[in-house]
């Protein structure tokens, strides 16, 4: 996993019960890349497979992301 500042803004949403990647590797990855880290409770896996499907959430911090952009 590349470990570099992105270039970019961007968001690490990251569950404390994700099997796949632990809260210690998100804050890794967030550091890293200069991204900010929103922290979900218990929320596993975050992908459709684990049954998320629209998430206004999400589109909100999406949103968030476009404004800092423009």
């Amino acid at each position: 996993m590349p470990l570099q500042k992105l270039p970019f803004h961007s968001v690490v949403v990251a569950s404390g019960d994700d099997p796949y990647v632990t809260e210690q590797r998100a804050k890794l990855f967030a550091s890293s890349w200069g991204s900010r880290l929103i922290r979900l409770a218990n929320a596993g896996h975050i992908n459709t497979a684990s049954g998320y499907g629209p998430w206004p959430e999400g589109e909100s911090w999406l949103e968030e992301m476009r404004k800092v952009r423009d």
